[in-house]
C-alpha cells in the first residue's frame, strides 16, 4: 500500500481512479486510499480550500457507481465526522461561545478563522447529503447517518438551522434505515450542547 506524504498527491491518485478505475495494485483501490485520508487530518482541519477540493471528490464519488467508491466514501465522511470534531474542540478551546446559527462569528482571532471556515464549509456539504437522492444508491441510508453525525458534533459550536431539526425529528419519526443511528447521535450531541447542565 502506498504512503501518501501529501494531499495533493492523494487527490491525484484518488481522481485517477475515477477516470481509469482498476482493481488490483496498492495506489490504485478507492478503499485503501479512503483510509489514507486520515493522514492528512490535522492539515485540512485548517486549510478549507483543501476541503473544497475533497468536497468536490465525493461530488463525484456520489454521484456516479464502480468499484470501491461507496467504500472509500463511507470512511471518508467518517473522517470527516472527526476533523469536525477536532476544529469544534479547538474553537471551543480558544474561547468561541456557542453561535445562534450556522454563520461565523464576527469577532474571531485569525488562528481561529481557518478551523470555523472548515466546519461551516463541511457543515454545507452534510446537509446537502440529507436530501441527495438518486436511483439505486447503496450508500444513502449511511451517508445520512454519517452527515448527522457530523452536523452533531458541528453542534457543539453552531445552532444548527431548522430544516435539519426537522429533518431529524422525521427520521427518528419513521423509525428505520441507517440514517436513524445517526440521528440518535445527533440528538445526544445537540441536547448535550444546548443543555450543558441538563445531565
Amino acid at each position: 500500500m502506498k504512503q501518501h506524504r501529501k494531499f495533493e498527491t492523494w487527490l491525484v491518485d484518488v481522481r485517477k481512479q475515477l477516470t481509469h478505475p482498476t482493481l488490483e495494485g496498492p495506489r490504485s483501490d478507492l478503499y485503501s486510499l479512503g483510509w489514507h485520508l486520515s493522514v492528512f487530518q490535522d492539515r485540512l482541519q485548517g486549510d478549507v480550500e483543501r476541503i473544497r477540493e475533497l468536497i468536490d471528490v465525493l461530488r463525484q464519488i456520489r454521484d456516479g457507481r464502480g468499484v470501491g467508491r461507496a467504500a472509500f466514501e463511507q470512511r471518508v465522511m467518517e473522517s470527516l465526522s472527526w476533523l469536525v470534531h477536532n476544529a469544534c474542540t479547538e474553537l471551543l478551546d480558544g474561547g468561541v461561545a456557542r453561535q445562534p446559527s450556522l454563520v461565523a462569528p464576527q469577532a474571531l482571532s485569525p488562528d481561529l478563522r481557518p478551523p470555523c471556515d472548515v466546519v461551516l464549509e463541511l457543515c454545507r456539504y452534510a446537509i446537502e447529503c440529507l436530501t441527495y437522492s438518486r436511483p439505486r444508491d447503496s450508500l444513502a441510508g449511511n451517508r445520512r447517518r454519517f452527515a448527522l453525525e457530523l452536523l452533531g458534533e458541528a453542534s457543539c459550536v453552531f445552532e444548527m438551522p431548522a430544516p435539519v431539526l426537522a429533518f431529524v425529528r422525521q427520521t427518528i419519526k419513521t423509525g428505520r434505515g441507517p440514517a436513524v443511528m445517526g440521528a440518535i447521535l445527533f440528538c445526544e450531541t445537540y441536547s448535550n450542547a444546548r443543555y450543558p447542565g441538563a445531565r
